[in-house]
C-alpha cells in the first residue's frame, strides 16, 4: 500500500469564506505623478533599473510557481506555464552542490536545442523566466554558487531561501531559521551574492515571529542591501504544515513599505484566491505551490476570473487575516474525496493535466526511469537523456493530482500509483487509463480491481 497518505500536501485545500475583495482604500502606488518612485531612498536609479528589469526582462509576471523540493522539475514547470503561470522557480539547491556542478545538466535541460518539444502556448524561451533558489549560511559559499549559476546562463535571477520552515532547514541552519537566529549573517549572505553577480538577487522569507513591524524592518534591510524583489509567505515558520490562512493584511502592509516588487505566497488555491490576493494586497505577483500541485491548470482562466471579480464587493480586513466577517476561523475546504460529485466535477481536467505532464516528461526524460534520487556527482545513463529524473518525481506529482479522487475510496489504484515497481512513463499512462475507466463507470455497476501485473504488462480484459 502506498505510504503517501498524509503530510504537508494533504491538508492544504482551504477557502476564505466570502473573500472577494477590491483594492485597498489607498491603492499601492510605485510612482508619483512625475514618474518618480515614492519614498526617501537615495538610490533612485537602482529602483528604476529594478522596475525596468521586472517589467521588460521578466515580463511583469503575475502568477508564480513556488520552489518545491523534488517537484519543481522541468516537465511540471512547462505544464504550469502552458496553463497561465508566468514565472517559475526551480527547486531549492544547496550552495555547495551547485558550485560542484552536480545539477548543471538538470538546470541546462530546458535550453537544449535537441529537446524535441512542440511549440508551447504562452512560453517564449522554454520555461523562462526562471529563478533558481539557493540555500546556505556562508557568504562566500553562496556567492560562489551564484557565480556558477551566472556562468551557466540558464536562469534569470537567483533566490535566497529564507522561508523554509522544515526540520532540514533547522538542522542545516538555513532557510527561515538562519534569518530568525542570525539576521545579520543572513543579510551578509545576500550582500555577498549581490556583490558577486550581475544577476538579480531575490529573497524569499516568512512573517517574523515578533510581528508585522519586525517583518517590515527585515524586508527593508534586504531592499537596502540590493535585492531586486522579495517573496513573502504570509505565515511564520511555526506553521510547518500550512496551518491556517496566510495573513494578507500583513502582506499588504509590507508591500506599502517597499519600493521593489513583492510576490505574495500563501493561501492561493484557486484563480479566485489569486485575484483576491492581488487586488487586496497590491502585490506585484502571487505564488502558489500546493494549489498547482493538485491542479496544474489552476490559473488557466485567470484573465476571465480577474475581469469577473472587478466589480465585486469589499469585505473586512478580518477575512484577509484568517477569520471571517463574524470573527470565526475560516473553515477548511472539504476534500474532494469527501464527495463523489466534487470528485467527478474536476476529473476531466485532472486527467488532462496528468496526461500532458506525462507527455512532457517523456520528452524531457528517459522513458524508463529509476526509482532512486540523483547521486551527487554521478549521472547514470539510466536516469535520463538530459538529467537525473527519478520516477519518484513523476509519481509524487500524480499522487498529488489524484489524491482527492483515489485516497480512501479506490485504494487499489492509489496503491498502484504509489508502487515503486511502476517506473516508466508508459506504466503511469496505463494507470491514468485505469483511473479514467474506474471513475467514469456507474458506481452501481461492478468495479474491476486492477492488479500490478495488469498495469505493468498492459493486460486488460
Amino acid at each position: 500500500m502506498c505510504k503517501w497518505r498524509r503530510g504537508w500536501r494533504s491538508d492544504v485545500l482551504r477557502i476564505r469564506k466570502g473573500l472577494i475583495i477590491e483594492q485597498p482604500e489607498q491603492p499601492v502606488s510605485k510612482q508619483d505623478e512625475n514618474g518618480t518612485i515614492c519614498g526617501s531612498c537615495e538610490d533612485q536609479e537602482r529602483f528604476d533599473n529594478i522596475w525596468s528589469w521586472w517589467q521588460n526582462e521578466m515580463g511583469a509576471p503575475k502568477l508564480v510557481l513556488a520552489p518545491m523540493i523534488g517537484q519543481s522539475d522541468l516537465a511540471f514547470r512547462l505544464l504550469c506555464q502552458e496553463n497561465g503561470v508566468t514565472l517559475c522557480y526551480t527547486q531549492m539547491y544547496l550552495d555547495e552542490a551547485i558550485s560542484a556542478g552536480e545539477y548543471d545538466r538538470e538546470l541546462q535541460a530546458a535550453g537544449r536545442s535537441d529537446l524535441d518539444l512542440e511549440p508551447l502556448s504562452g512560453i517564449g524561451k522554454r520555461g523562462r523566466p526562471l529563478i533558481c533558489q539557493l540555500a546556505g549560511n556562508r557568504p562566500e559559499a553562496m556567492a560562489a554558487a551564484a557565480k556558477h549559476l551566472e556562468v551557466l546562463g540558464v536562469v534569470d535571477a537567483i533566490d535566497v531561501n529564507y522561508g523554509c520552515p522544515q526540520r532540514c532547514a533547522k538542522e542545516g541552519n538555513y532557510g527561515s531559521f538562519l534569518l530568525q537566529n542570525d539576521p545579520d549573517l543572513a543579510v551578509r549572505v545576500v550582500e555577498a551574492m549581490v556583490a558577486a553577480v550581475k544577476l538579480p538577487v531575490v529573497v524569499k522569507l516568512r512573517l517574523h515571529l515578533d510581528g508585522l513591524a519586525a517583518t517590515i524592518a527585515t524586508a527593508l534591510r534586504f531592499q537596502n542591501v540590493g535585492v531586486s524583489a522579495l517573496c513573502l509567505h504570509g505565515r511564520t515558520n511555526t506553521h510547518t504544515e500550512h496551518e491556517g490562512p496566510a495573513d494578507w493584511v500583513a502582506l499588504r502592509a509590507v508591500k506599502q513599505a517597499l519600493h521593489i516588487p513583492l510576490i505574495a505566497n500563501g493561501s492561493v488555491q484557486s484563480c479566485e484566491d489569486a485575484v483576491a490576493c492581488l487586488r487586496y494586497t497590491g502585490v506585484d505577483a502571487v505564488m502558489s505551490g500546493t494549489g498547482l500541485l493538485r491542479t496544474p491548470s489552476l490559473f488557466a482562466n485567470f484573465a476571465e476570473q480577474f475581469e469577473e471579480q472587478s466589480n465585486k464587493s469589499v469585505v473586512t480586513d478580518a477575512s484577509a487575516s484568517g477569520v471571517d466577517v463574524d470573527g470565526e476561523p475560516v473553515p477548511k475546504r472539504a476534500r474532494l474525496a469527501d464527495g463523489i460529485a466534487l470528485g467527478q466535477a474536476g476529473l476531466p481536467a485532472i486527467l488532462r493535466d496528468a496526461r500532458r505532464y506525462l507527455k512532457l516528461s517523456s520528452k524531457c526524460y528517459a522513458t524508463e526511469l529509476i526509482s532512486v534520487g540523483p547521486v551527487p556527482g554521478k549521472h547514470t545513463e539510466l536516469a535520463g537523456r538530459y538529467h537525473p529524473a527519478p520516477c519518484k518525481v513523476i509519481r509524487d506529482h500524480l499522487l498529488a493530482m489524484f489524491q482527492g479522487y483515489l485516497m480512501d475510496i479506490h485504494m487499489d489504484l492509489w496503491s498502484l500509483l504509489g508502487c515503486e515497481e511502476v517506473r516508466s512513463v508508459i506504466q503511469f499512462q496505463e494507470i491514468c487509463n485505469c483511473i479514467e475507466h474506474r471513475l467514469s463507470v456507474d458506481r452501481s455497476t461492478e468495479i474491476t480491481v486492477f492488479t500490478l501485473h495488469q498495469i505493468k504488462f498492459s493486460k486488460f480484459d
